[in-house]
């Protein structure tokens, strides 16, 4: 792909340092590819507050699950410094894949080393025994109860309820399902919004329990 195609040139965006390339829960059907800078990809931790995932560079493409999937952004994407993108709508993403083997290979190789890394990731969040039971239990849950989908890329799931659920399903009892879900919020594989108090309702990333 050359930045002076003319067929790329109405795709071609400058994005300023700092600058918000999309957000976290937002809906869209582009992508992108890094032609010069560097675009930095962040989670939310908390309300005011975010983990740097990675740093993308020239080279790099980002967004295409929102293409795929056609679901709300994972995360937020903030230009590290002067950048240089092409944006790809529908239309153009699956024509580079049709028309450009390079760019079909890098899309393959990329999205199966993410997902090789995602699995790696839930095996090493699983943890003990306990916790693999709770994190398989709340993905089971999640698909019948369609209302704690957030549309921002968590499900927010009643505590109270789930134990509930897990009393019948999984045959745990409440005290070893509690204690498993405290030493996954510890370990940040589950979040709350208030950890001063009683905890009532607990916080999972979609792209977690959709690997399971």
């Amino acid at each position: 792909m050359k930045a002076q195609d003319h067929s790329f040139n109405k795709m071609m965006q400058n994005i300023p340092p700092l600058a918000v390339i999309f957000k976290e829960g937002e809906m869209s059907r582009v992508m992108y590819v890094i032609m010069a800078g560097e675009v930095e990809i962040r989670k939310k931790t908390g309300k005011n507050s975010y983990k740097t995932l990675t740093v993308l560079k020239k080279g790099d493409f980002f967004g295409e699950m929102a293409i795929i999937e056609n679901k709300p952004r994972t995360a937020t994407a903030v230009a590290k410094v002067q950048t240089k993108l092409i944006m790809l709508d529908t239309d153009a993403f699956y024509n580079m894949v049709n028309k450009s083997s390079d760019f079909a290979s890098k899309m393959i190789k990329t999205l199966s080393s993410r997902l090789r890394k995602a699995d790696q990731l839930i095996e090493y969040l699983l943890g003990s025994n306990d916790e693999k039971q709770v994190i398989m239990g709340l993905a089971v849950y999640v698909k019948s109860h369609p209302e704690t989908d957030m549309g921002s890329g968590e499900f927010r799931i009643d505590l109270r309820e789930f134990l509930r659920w897990s009393s019948q399903n999984l045959g745990y009892p409440d005290q070893v399902l509690q204690e498993a879900i405290k030493r996954l919020i510890i370990r940040k594989v589950v979040s709350v919004q208030n950890t001063s108090g009683k905890i009532s309702e607990i916080f999972v990333a979609q792209n977690l329990l959709s690997r399971l």
